[in-house]
């Protein structure tokens, strides 16, 4: 029976996991021109990307189009508050090791294990140096020129005014936060804004003394506020999960199955009202 509600919860959890959203997406370059990246000690060329997100993130991955001219070489990106609309303090750096076997390509960044939380509202600066003096790179053309960017030719000790063009072609990708209001007497013991087995089980293991809770899971576990959380309240979450599901929450994404006719499209249930029962929403990566 454990290993049963272990294979439950496990099932559930990857059901349950939130879907990554692209923050910020200029295209793949269609050409070899781009921003020239370098440092020779005292002088060279940096670039930087301006993008605003719409909620509250925390960054999970981005990508960059480069290309390399010196037999080797390597970049450092940087990830920057918004100061003054010129990119500010630093909350992250990643080093890339380019290919020179390869003329251009993407790479691709995971960045799931700095936690960076990105605010609702606020601008960022996604900056890319030449991580050496041996480095000569280009950081292709977004395909639009329509982008707001920046340079610098003192890595990054001033920069120039914001530009609008060809920005560096990239990719910024995040996990959106969601908040949950904590509502009395609904079952959900684990907040996530559904009441569904993991809760039955959550509020059994807390009867049996194997779990303990927080005044708030107390608050959300009592169904039929008795002051007590017993049989009953189990009772009552699973006439809850019989009588139905809650209704479907509205969001949309961006599909990126390159195989879907809404390929690149935001979409979410609404988009298929009245035309599916079923409804699953995979996430990439």
């Amino acid at each position: 029976m454990k290993i049963m509600f272990l294979y439950i919860i496990l099932l559930s959890s990857l059901l349950l996991s939130q879907s990554r959203s692209i923050i910020y997406n200029n295209g793949d370059p269609d050409g070899e021109a781009g921003h020239s990246i370098y440092w020779d000690g005292e002088q060279g060329n940096s670039a930087s990307n301006k993008f605003t997100v719409t909620d509250d993130y925390v960054l999970e991955a981005f990508s960059i189009w480069a290309s390399l001219s010196s037999s080797f070489g390597s970049l450092r990106v940087v990830l920057q508050n918004n100061n003054n609309d010129s990119p500010g303090e630093e909350l992250g750096q990643w080093s890339i090791t380019l290919d020179g076997l390869i003329p251009s390509r993407e790479y691709f960044v995971l960045t799931t294990g700095e936690c960076i939380f990105l605010d609702r509202n606020e601008s960022y600066w996604l900056t890319v140096h030449a991580d050496n003096e041996n480095t000569e790179a280009t950081w292709l053309f977004s395909p639009q020129s329509f982008y707001s960017y920046s340079t610098s030719q003192d890595y990054g000790n001033t920069w120039s005014t914001t530009l609008s063009g060809q920005a560096g072609a990239g990719t910024i990708a995040g996990e959106k936060i969601f908040y949950n209001d904590i509502s009395p007497n609904t079952g959900d013991v684990n907040f996530d804004s559904v009441v569904n087995v993991l809760d039955a089980v959550s509020i059994v293991q807390y009867i049996l003394d194997n779990v303990e809770y927080s005044n708030d899971q107390l608050l959300a576990a009592d169904l039929n506020g008795d002051q007590t959380i017993n049989v009953l309240d189990v009772v009552g979450v699973v006439s809850s999960i019989l009588n139905g599901p809650e209704e479907m929450s509205q969001w949309l994404l961006e599909d990126l199955n390159p195989n879907s006719s809404f390929f690149g499209q935001m979409i979410g249930p609404e988009t298929f009202s009245n035309e599916v029962s079923i409804y699953y929403f995979g996430k990439q990566g």
